[in-house]
């Protein structure tokens, strides 16, 4: 016989999972789009900012830019910035450009609203990502892996046909 508590307590861990492949999905295409867009900056083009601004109390970086009459407005300043690693480059960056009222702004011309201020990824940063990359495999598929047998068994009991004798 079936116990409906059980039923209760599988269906919350579904949507537990669930949540955390959607947060992990998220996370991958963020980094999907990022690694792609910092992979072919090469070929982005350089144009001076016509407004750059940084906010006193929360350090945030706005700029404009032009591209073939069009007005954008950006705010990234390199590539990864999502990343909750810090060496301090952002900050040193920030105190230098401070009082500067034109910056360059590398732009996609294939999608001229997508723009950065710094093209190069620091060594450190780029460790960091693939550290926190590792992390996530192992926290989040090792356990997938080593209990998968397991859930899969615990389904078919609890969900399974019923054999009979």
């Amino acid at each position: 016989m079936r116990n409906p508590g059980h039923r209760k307590k599988l269906l919350s861990l579904v949507w537990v999972m669930l949540c955390l492949l959607v947060c992990c999905a998220c996370t991958t295409l963020t980094l999907l789009s990022d690694l792609r867009a910092w992979r072919d900056s090469d070929t982005w083009v350089a144009t001076p900012s016509s407004s750059f601004s940084i906010q006193s109390k929360t350090s945030q970086v706005r700029y404009t830019y032009v591209v073939d009459g069009q007005t954008y407005h950006g705010r990234q300043v390199r590539f990864f910035e999502w990343l909750l690693y810090s060496d301090g480059t952002d900050l040193e960056w920030q105190h230098t450009h401070r009082d500067v009222p034109v910056v360059t702004v590398y732009y996609d011309p294939e999608q001229p609203e997508q723009a950065v201020l710094v093209r190069e990824v620091e060594q450190e940063r780029v460790i960091a990502l693939l550290l926190g990359i590792a992390y996530a495999v192992l926290v989040i598929g090792g356990p997938l892996l080593l209990f998968g047998a397991f859930w899969w068994w615990w389904w078919r009991t609890l969900f399974g046909r019923k054999r009979s004798a």
